[in-house]
């Protein structure tokens, strides 16, 4: 998978992340500064755990390229 793939991936499932909070909100009509709160912290942490496993993804895949470039110059 492209590194372009993978953030692909990532904003689609952080889109749907974002659907799903916006229809429990709009559908609790009781719901208080703290509960909006709570649930932007979350989106937060959601945003900062996407963006380790698509950085650590993407070098994941640097670092496989290097060594099979190393392995091709060594042939």
């Amino acid at each position: 998978m492209s590194p372009t793939d993978i953030k692909a991936r990532a904003f689609d499932e952080l889109v749907s992340k974002i659907q799903t909070i916006q229809t429990d909100l709009e559908s609790n009509p009781n719901l208080n500064y703290t509960d909006y709160a709570a649930t932007l912290n979350g989106l937060f942490e959601t945003v900062t755990g996407m963006d380790y496993v698509v950085s650590e993804t993407i070098s994941g895949q640097e670092r496989q390229h290097q060594a099979y470039q190393r392995y091709l110059e060594e042939a």
